[in-house]
């Protein structure tokens, strides 16, 4: 996908042709990557009833439906560099802080009903709230 064209006058390449076709490619990148957000945003995966230590494979936004109280103590199957959003549609939602997760307060976190905490991680396994 060309965003920019320019017209040459003849057949040498230009310190020009160089930039734009350079700039073009970043474009195209740039396009790409918000297309694959696009998507992931339309993607949203629920944790399982009572699971202390879900699985955040595959999805940017998490819903729990917990029915039972659960205290979360950890997140599995996380990969270098991910975030992800956790939406509480129950009260019934703590978040511990602890070695695998690190809270904003230092304390656990008792989420209410539709509220909505991020995590990062830099190593896939330990996670901060953002």
């Amino acid at each position: 996908m060309e965003i920019w064209k320019w017209r040459k006058l003849g057949d040498e390449t230009t310190p020009l042709d160089e930039l734009i076709r350079f700039l073009n490619s970043r474009l195209t990148r740039l396009s790409d990557i918000l297309e694959s957000y696009k998507n992931d945003l339309r993607t949203v995966s629920a944790f399982s009833n009572g699971v202390t230590q879900p699985s955040v494979y595959g999805a940017k936004l998490w819903q729990e439906k917990n029915t039972v109280v659960t205290t979360i103590v950890a997140f599995r199957d996380g990969e270098e560099g991910q975030h992800f959003s956790l939406w509480a549609t129950t009260a019934n939602t703590t978040i511990a802080n602890n070695a695998n997760i690190r809270t904003k307060t230092g304390a656990n976190v008792a989420l209410a009903a539709n509220s909505v905490i991020t995590f990062a991680t830099i190593d896939g396994a330990n996670w901060r709230e953002t």
